[in-house]
């Protein structure tokens, strides 16, 4: 179990994934992630056409930790997390996919990696459960975003990510952003690190993406964050009067 007096909020959003909801919250629990104090566990319904609603609820009538919402209409997993994230209320946010591939086991050593003084700690898969194709399409997108972004990022796919709410005041929230977490991160000056995590072959459902939303919505989206980091505010200040040392500031968006 994380040892932590700071409650945690888990961020998962799903779409047609009925059959993968209570295999992980079982496993959430098996993990003790629920006896931290104020744990809460959010899924956001993403415009679900399947019984994934319902089986949420059955779910949220049995534990008390868990939160849900429903989206009118399918947005995008950019548009679930900024409500997810609005709607904790911790402090400490962990982002994660519903479809059963990322591991809950691995959420302890992102928190003990936070607690070293980062903001933003995300997973990279080191041994990926998925098809050569779909290996060779992420290690595309990974090379030509790192070239880009200088964000040292060679997983961005990986949905397992965990950071501090306080952060996302500097962060702007926009369609495709959970492709770019990384790199807003640094530009706005906050410390980010991978480290490696499980990942794990899907039992149910089909994946959601296709080459379209893995290297052409992609490489649109990663133009917007190049020329917001061409254009990101530097500089450092202090008061007038004061002996002190200058302050720096770095910010992206305001």
């Amino acid at each position: 179990m994380v040892n932590v007096n700071k409650g945690i909020t888990i961020v998962i959003p799903v779409k047609n994934e009925e059959d993968s909801i209570y295999p992980l919250v079982e496993e959430i629990i098996a993990v003790g992630l629920n006896k931290i104090p104020n744990f809460e566990l959010m899924f956001i319904d993403d415009g679900s056409t399947d019984n994934t609603p319902q089986v949420i609820l059955e779910l949220k009538q049995k534990y008390d930790f868990i939160n849900a919402f429903k989206m009118k209409y399918n947005v995008g997993k950019s548009g679930a997390w900024q409500l997810g994230f609005s709607q904790a209320k911790n402090d400490i946010i962990v982002a994660m996919d519903g479809d059963l591939q990322n591991d809950p086991n691995d959420i302890k050593l992102m928190f003990e990696t936070l607690e070293e003084g980062y903001d933003l700690v995300s997973g990279r898969r080191s041994k990926r459960a998925d098809s050569i194709w779909r290996k060779i399409q992420s290690r595309i997108a990974n090379n030509v975003r790192c070239f880009f972004l200088k964000d040292n990022t060679s997983d961005s796919g990986c949905g397992l990510k965990m950071f501090r709410k306080q952060c996302l005041k500097k962060i702007p929230m926009f369609t495709g952003c959970h492709r770019f977490m990384e790199a807003l991160f640094l530009m706005n000056g906050f410390k980010v690190k991978q480290i490696p995590v499980n990942d794990r072959t899907r039992r149910f459902g089909i994946p959601k993406y296709g080459l379209k939303n893995r290297l052409i919505r992609p490489f649109i989206d990663m133009l917007g964050v190049f020329w917001i980091r061409r254009r990101v505010i530097s500089y450092s200040f202090k008061k007038l009067e004061s002996k002190e040392e200058y302050q720096s500031s770095k910010n992206a968006y305001f």
